[in-house]
């Protein structure tokens, strides 16, 4: 039996997905990259030493990723690179983290019981 196709579209043609490589420029397309997106590839190219995060351990409160954060930035010895690309120094940068992630909100909503 032959295979066929699946096409996942929804009401008037259009796709379900979307998708789109953000990796590669298409063809005749010039690659534009702005200073810093320059300095991470060079950085990545040049081997520079990166670190990866699993919380885990049952730290589920504030206290505990702040502790987690401490230990990654030597307790603010080390300088902490954000996902997008802030540089952040200092001793507080695990609290300053933690308050901008907004984590006692997010914890408080995970105990809600939803009403019904």
């Amino acid at each position: 039996m032959p295979r066929r196709p699946f096409n996942l579209q929804i009401g008037g043609g259009q796709p379900l997905l979307d998708l789109a490589s953000y990796a590669r420029r298409g063809p005749g397309r010039d690659l534009q990259l702005s200073g810093r997106q320059i300095e991470h590839i060079a950085r990545t190219v040049g081997r520079a030493p990166e670190v990866m995060v699993k919380v885990s351990g049952g730290g589920k409160s504030k206290g505990a990723a702040v502790a987690h954060l401490r230990y990654i930035d030597r307790n603010g010895e080390l300088d902490v690179e954000t996902d997008s690309g802030d540089i952040l120094k200092g001793k507080d940068v695990a609290g300053d983290l933690a308050a901008d992630w907004d984590l006692d909100t997010a914890a408080a909503r995970a105990r809600r019981v939803p009403t019904r």
